[in-house]
């Protein structure tokens, strides 16, 4: 395999091996246990990929679920469809 490369991709290839090489690693690793704090977040994200999704009852059921595991905090992600890719409304 014969890989070529232009001459301005070299150049931005050696830049980026130069950086890695002087950039420091970490000196030491943390040891110590961490203990969540009093008001830890315990949060949940609920998707649905299809256009009317969260309209169903599934939706509904799955919120009552989490809340059941006890999550403090629900992130729902919100998505946008269009006509078409080029589309503009």
């Amino acid at each position: 395999m014969n890989l070529q490369l232009s001459p301005g991709m070299a150049r931005w290839c050696c830049y980026l091996l130069v950086l890695c090489l002087l950039t420091p690693g970490c000196e030491k690793l943390p040891t110590d246990v961490v203990t969540p704090r009093a008001s830890f977040l315990r949060g949940v994200t609920l998707v649905d990929w299809s256009a009317d999704g969260y309209a169903a009852g599934a939706s509904h059921n799955a919120i009552t679920e989490i809340a059941a595991t006890g999550a403090s905090h629900l992130t729902i992600m919100v998505t946008g469809y269009q006509a078409t890719r080029t589309s503009n409304e």
